[in-house]
């Protein structure tokens, strides 16, 4: 699971803060090596509140969730799913797949 703006048009300089974009929440499937069922979810804004909303809404109970590590993704942890963040470092410490 991960979250993403989306811009309709091609802004005249490059914008790096979220606004006058669109937020999506965006959750896929893993099937071993490959990609399965994907759901992108419009969300008003980030936070740990939109984030359980769109996980509840489809998300399997009982799966393991898997995140870049970002703090809102804490709500995932719960009774009937398992958060497993996997952070690649930061700055100059960030690992390139």
């Amino acid at each position: 699971m991960d979250d993403s703006y989306f811009i309709a048009s091609k802004p005249s300089k490059r914008v790096r803060s979220s606004e006058g974009k669109d937020k999506v929440v965006v959750a896929v499937e893993s099937k071993g090596d490959k990609a399965g069922f994907a759901s992108m979810c419009h969300v008003e804004k980030m936070s740990s509140e939109k984030i359980k909303q769109v996980a509840e809404l489809h998300l399997d109970q009982w799966c393991i969730v898997r995140t870049d590590g970002w703090h809102a993704y804490t709500v995932l942890d719960t009774d009937n799913t398992s958060h497993e963040p996997i952070v690649l470092g930061s700055g100059k410490n960030v690992c390139k797949a």
